[in-house]
């Protein structure tokens, strides 16, 4: 969980109402936030979220890239 937010279960695991009420939480909790954090800070935080595993992905790629790069100078 950061600042609030967590993962949503998929879809499936709630009744319409359900995941209605839990979206309602959600933004509830996202509008908290931005009251006591502002705007800006909400946003990165959102976006940190949303792009962390892609960001993990590119940190492993640029690390292959270095190890092939160091094996042709070879």
């Amino acid at each position: 969980m950061v600042f609030g937010f967590s993962r949503i279960p998929s879809k499936s695991h709630f009744s319409p109402l359900t995941s209605h009420i839990r979206r309602c939480c959600l933004v509830e909790t996202i509008l908290q936030a931005v009251g006591n954090l502002g705007f800006p800070i909400v946003v990165t935080a959102y976006l940190l979220v949303r792009i962390e595993a892609r960001l993990e992905n590119l940190a492993a790629s640029i690390a292959g890239l270095a190890q092939a790069v160091n094996a042709l100078r070879k």
